[in-house]
Formats: structure tokens, C-alpha cells, sequence
């Protein structure tokens, strides 16, 4: 899993490769009103994703938290995403875990929307 995200640190972009496939999200982040600089959350959509469920397209929506420590390194990524894949005669519909564990402070600078360079539908341009 490699994100980016803009200056403002509000919206954000997320890679993540499982195998041979890469996927791409585009998502929006909510920092912690007590601890801003140590917890948060996010909401993500998988580019590519339709408003016309089980039409064929892989449409994922992601909910996750964020929780780490000012000037550390380790940060920890959690939530559960639902899924749906498929036709209307052959659905498939289900949900997934995430949980990662940031081992890099490096910012790759790539796209935060799915409108962007570096992030289309179901994978890199």
C-alpha cells in the first residue's frame, strides 16, 4: 500500500497491490477533534467505481481509521470496505479487512482524485 495526499492533507490517494494487481482510491480524511495530529478517519472510493451496482465493474467503498504518533514513523491503517462485482443474474457482493502498518514517512506525490494523472479506473494510466 503507497498514499499521497495534497498539502492540505485532506484529500488523498492510495495504491495498493495485492499480486499482480494494483488498484487505486481516491479518498477524503477527517482528522480526531482531540488529537488532529495523532487519529483520524477516512472514507475511500475505488476509481472506476459506478452508481449502477452488480453491472459488471468492481465497485469498492472504504471506511478506515488512522492512528500514529507525531514524528514516528509507524502509523497503523484499519477499517472494512463493501464490495460488489458482477451482473444482475451472477451478483457478487461481500466485504473486506484492511489493516497496514505505515513503514515509510516518504510521500510518492502521486494523484489524490481519480480525475488525475496516476489514478484511472481499475488501475495505472
Amino acid at each position: 500500500m503507497r498514499w499521497g495526499r495534497e498539502a492540505s492533507g485532506l484529500n488523498f490517494g492510495v495504491e495498493l497491490t495485492s499480486g499482480v494487481l494494483t488498484n487505486f482510491y481516491a479518498g477524503i480524511t477527517n482528522a480526531d477533534a482531540k488529537k488532529p495530529e495523532q487519529k483520524g478517519d477516512a472514507i475511500l472510493i475505488r476509481c472506476g467505481t459506478s452508481d449502477q451496482l452488480a453491472t459488471g465493474s468492481f465497485d469498492e467503498l472504504v471506511r478506515m481509521s488512522a492512528s500514529t504518533k507525531p514524528g514516528k514513523v509507524k502509523a497503523t491503517f484499519k477499517g472494512f470496505s463493501f464490495l460488489t462485482s458482477g451482473d444482475h443474474q451472477n451478483p457478487l457482493h461481500g466485504t473486506c479487512n484492511w489493516k497496514f502498518t505505515r513503514t515509510a514517512l516518504d510521500d510518492p506525490n502521486f494523484a489524490t482524485s481519480c480525475a488525475q494523472d496516476g489514478l484511472q479506473a481499475g488501475g495505472a494510466k
